[in-house]
């Protein structure tokens, strides 16, 4: 009843393989990342109604990346470090109502940020690089320091519901 595809589909699974194998770029594109994570957080209850939390991090990170998209192989590397902290206070003023304050830091520190050029692929010396033409290079450091200031309202769950049971019974 039905044609059989199956000589027409084997030759285009074979094609398809054919063509992945064939098409790769660049055998020398590789990545490599590392990373370090250090994070601190404690917190004091002043009373039973206050509240002191320090929290601070620190993180480092190494990135290298050879790509090819076409347009020959590209390096792009950076380490990194970030660092940050926060120092919040709560003090419960009511059943319903808590203020909140304090500061966030936080500084990110990319350095030896650098992009480079190599030339194209060649299949006849697949390990050869090449000289590298340096495309750019940066040390960059982003800081930020926040003041926070928050009262914070709480309802109790109970309340919500009698109001959202009000609601929809006079709807009906």
């Amino acid at each position: 009843m039905f044609p059989d595809l199956s000589r027409s589909l084997r030759k285009i699974n074979t094609t398809a393989i054919f063509r992945i194998t064939v098409d790769t770029i660049d055998p020398r594109q590789k990545d490599q990342t590392h990373t370090a994570l250090i994070a601190l957080n404690d917190i004091w209850q002043l009373s039973g109604n206050r509240e002191l939390q320090l929290s601070s991090f620190f993180r480092t990170y190494n990135l290298s990346l050879f790509s090819d998209f076409g347009q020959g192989l590209i390096r792009q590397s950076e380490f990194r470090t970030v660092v940050g902290g926060s120092a919040n206070y709560v003090n419960k003023l009511g059943e319903y109502l808590s203020l909140l304050g304090g500061f966030e830091y936080n500084r990110d520190a990319p350095r030896q940020d650098d992009l480079d050029h190599y030339g194209f692929f060649d299949r006849s010396a697949p390990s050869y690089y090449g000289p590298f033409t340096p495309v750019d290079a940066n040390n960059i450091t982003i800081g930020s320091l926040t003041p926070i200031l928050l009262p914070r309202a709480a309802w109790r769950a109970t309340s919500a519901t009698t109001l959202a049971g009000v609601a929809m019974k006079s709807r009906s």
